[in-house]
């Protein structure tokens, strides 16, 4: 529906809602797959609207660091992406939001998974 139609008002209700699934640990929601969707589909948001995300910018950027401290190395990967494109979308905004990311990705450099490391790398 998003991609076909986007998001309006709607934002205002799912963005936050996505994110209180992710804001706490341990998590609201326990199923490793969810979550990884949940950050996909908060990828797609993104891609569809950037200015979406200026008045929730502090709470997306708290789910996103939480999100690093994940045990999925996916959830690490997919959490790595989407915190390099919001950074992009706003890049003027995000920078004093970011703490909690900047700390999870940093953790992330000494995962066993090689492939953690090199996504944290291009996150930072």
């Amino acid at each position: 529906m998003i991609e076909r139609f986007g998001l309006k008002e709607e934002s205002l209700i799912l963005i936050p809602a996505l994110c209180n699934r992710l804001n706490k640990t341990p998590y609201p929601e326990p199923s490793e797959e969810v979550r990884v969707l949940i950050i996909e589909l908060l990828e797609l948001c993104l891609e569809t609207d950037k200015f979406q995300f200026l008045t929730l910018l502090a709470q997306v950027a708290t789910a996103v660091g939480r999100s690093f401290a994940d045990t999925n190395p996916e959830m690490k990967q997919k959490a790595s992406n989407f915190a390099s494109k919001l950074a992009l979308a706003h890049p003027t905004k995000i920078g004093v939001f970011f703490k909690t990311a900047v700390d999870g990705l940093t953790a992330n450099l000494a995962h066993q998974h090689s492939k953690v490391r090199k996504v944290s790398l291009r996150g930072l």
